[in-house]
């Protein structure tokens, strides 16, 4: 059996001549250039001395400096004003503005593990787009904004209790049959859902939402909330620890002057 040599040069310009001889690019120019990461060494060159209009991939460049002066874990804040204020009945007499802020998520892109719908194929040829309402995220986004704190028809005292006694009950049904837990529960109801969810073992987090919000959003920023509160949490315990470290060695905790009215002010300011 011959042994399988490395692409000649020859065969990789036929099989990029074979590409740009398409129909769809018979009035575009192409400037290409690969070089080799480990030798330095040109692979492949043609008009990659010419200037071109960079187009749509111009967003490499803009996402790589974005990805390398924000980070991976940066998160986007969309922000929401309103032009008047509310009234004693709750109601705005005004304008509710959002200002975008490069929020990929705002599109019909989030599927319902959580991830984002793709189209593998170039936009300017009229290839296929994503399914759905483009603006479906920001109609629920307004909904949220509607029904927020609308709890008047909700005991949340027995809410509360009920849902303690719902995941009490689950995590015996999990150990039952060999499981640890189950740290997510969804209820399904003809109108209404809800979705519960245990943060760092120690909170229990209950979204309640209709069909105007779909289950992959809503464990979308379940998701992302419990990881910001569990943070939030290991933080906390580790200035409990060193409280008590402090306490222990005779430290007085520069703390030790806040009383409980102080945090009560604090939280009502």
């Amino acid at each position: 059996m011959p042994r399988a040599n490395a692409q000649s040069p020859a065969t990789l310009a036929d099989r990029i001549q074979k590409v740009m001889s398409r129909p769809e690019f018979a009035r575009a120019n192409f400037g290409i250039k690969f070089v080799s990461l480990d030798t330095g060494k040109v692979l492949y060159s043609l008009n990659s001395n010419k200037l071109f209009v960079p187009a749509s991939t111009t967003k490499l460049l803009t996402e790589g400096t974005v990805l390398a002066k924000l980070g991976a874990d940066y998160r986007f804040h969309t922000r929401i004003y309103r032009t008047a204020p509310i009234d004693k009945k709750g109601k705005l007499k005004g304008d509710l503005i959002l200002v975008a802020s490069g929020d990929p998520n705002l599109s019909n892109r989030i599927r319902p593990d959580g991830t984002l719908a793709f189209v593998d194929e170039d936009h300017s040829y009229n290839g296929p787009a994503v399914d759905g309402d483009p603006l479906a995220v920001i109609k629920q986004l307004a909904q949220q904004i509607a029904a927020n704190g609308d709890l008047e028809s909700v005991d949340t005292t027995s809410l509360a209790s009920l849902t303690a006694g719902n995941v009490a009950a689950t995590d015996g049904l999990a150990r039952l049959i060999g499981e640890k837990e189950f740290s997510i529960l969804f209820h399904e109801g003809e109108k209404d859902n809800i979705h519960i969810s245990i943060v760092g073992q120690r909170v229990i987090l209950v979204v309640i939402f209709d069909d105007r919000s779909s289950l992959g959003l809503v464990r979308l920023r379940v998701r992302k909330a419990s990881m910001e509160l569990e943070k939030v949490f290991q933080d906390l315990l580790k200035k409990v620890e060193a409280e008590k470290s402090n306490l222990a060695s005779g430290f007085e905790s520069p703390f030790a002057e806040i009383t409980d009215e102080d945090i009560d002010n604090l939280f009502s300011e």
